[in-house]
């Protein structure tokens, strides 16, 4: 078979790769001795239906086999598609039906606080359930990121998390993502409880800076790109008094506390008091038996050494070389009315 023949007879149909999570539809695969080449079809809004998978891996098999033998793998991927896609249809289901039924859920809780607030210790302290810190996120990042730019259906991405939340059956989880996902998510697990882990807004900054500049971002990091679309990094002008934070590679200091307020009023208001517990981060450990009963776990299970994971090490303190009337004053426009419920006592010098 020449190379015309080859590039004809995959091109003549889709050819669909599909894992248990998700498929991924080639629009066209060019076949030839050097390898494949392929065109990946997109819309301009995120759902499950084109919430794509990285398929090099399977497009690296195929290049190291002659061409011949390609077209024919191929052609064997077309002819047993239906039976193919009703198998991998059916997998997950019989996942979920499963897990009910050989590993029942002894809780259901997600810890939804924002990042550098404890979720790490919030994992920690259920290590005696099935946890995970940032689960699903080759799945969450990408719909955080869609829902940020408006680019979500709510309706889909609800959709595709109870399914995910089925299939990896967790009993507590803990990631700054569900609270970006909180309305889908709640909606789509409603049997889920929640915990907003909250920190006065000074000292979470300060913790969130030490963070990226002890371990900066590598290149290309899709949680970097989604901390500069959740910070509005992008397009915001700096004044004069952010100068210490733009000498870091910082944006401006507004940045960080709208989104200290955006996120933690987004789930406030997001949920009902009978599903969200509020724990601010430096009570985690005295109030380890009030989050067992909002868990309905005995007390004795929850793991208090385990309350003070991944802190910070090498604290550099760059709020406090800011001008300090401009650091309350800009607390006080974004931050006011939640650090007054939540922090009253809690000022800068």
């Amino acid at each position: 078979m020449d190379q015309s023949t080859g590039e004809a007879a995959a091109a003549a149909s889709p050819v669909v790769f599909r894992s248990c999570r998700f498929s991924v539809q080639l629009e066209r695969v060019r076949v030839s001795s050097s390898g494949c080449r392929c065109g990946l079809a997109q819309t301009g809004r995120i759902g499950p239906q084109n919430l794509l998978v990285p398929v090099e891996k399977h497009i690296a098999r195929l290049s190291r086999l002659p061409s011949e033998l390609t077209c024919c793998v191929l052609d064997a991927r077309q002819l047993l598609g239906p039976p193919y896609r009703a198998f991998f249809a059916l997998a997950p289901r019989a996942t979920m039906r499963l897990n009910q039924v050989v590993r029942p859920r002894r809780l259901d809780l997600c810890c939804c606080g924002l990042s550098k607030t404890g979720t790490h210790s919030m994992a920690g302290i259920f290590s005696r359930y099935r946890n995970a810190h940032h689960p699903d996120t080759e799945v969450r990042l990408p719909l955080a990121s869609a829902l940020l730019k408006d680019e979500l259906d709510e309706v889909e991405a609800m959709q595709l998390l109870r399914r995910r939340d089925s299939l990896l059956w967790l009993e507590i989880e803990s990631s700054t993502l569900a609270g970006i996902l909180i309305k889908p998510l709640a909606d789509a697990c409603p049997t889920k409880r929640f915990v907003l882990t909250i920190r006065d807004v000074y000292s979470w900054c300060d913790s969130w800076l030490d963070h990226n500049i002890n371990w900066p971002p590598a290149p290309g990091s899709p949680w970097a790109a989604l901390d500069r679309l959740r910070l509005g990094a992008d397009g915001s002008e700096p004044t004069r008094f952010d100068a210490p934070l733009t000498a870091l590679g910082f944006p401006p200091l507004r940045c960080f506390f709208q989104l200290w307020a955006r996120h933690n009023s987004e789930v406030l208001d997001a949920l009902s008091p009978d599903r969200l517990l509020v724990v601010r981060t430096h009570e985690l450990v005295e109030r380890l038996p009030d989050i067992a009963a909002w868990a309905g776990v005995p007390p004795e299970t929850l793991q208090a050494d385990q309350a003070w994971l991944f802190r910070t090490v090498e604290p550099h303190r760059v709020l406090a070389t800011l001008d300090a009337s401009y650091v309350r004053e800009t607390a006080d426009q974004y931050c006011g009315i939640l650090m007054a419920e939540h922090f009253a006592d809690v000022t800068w010098h």
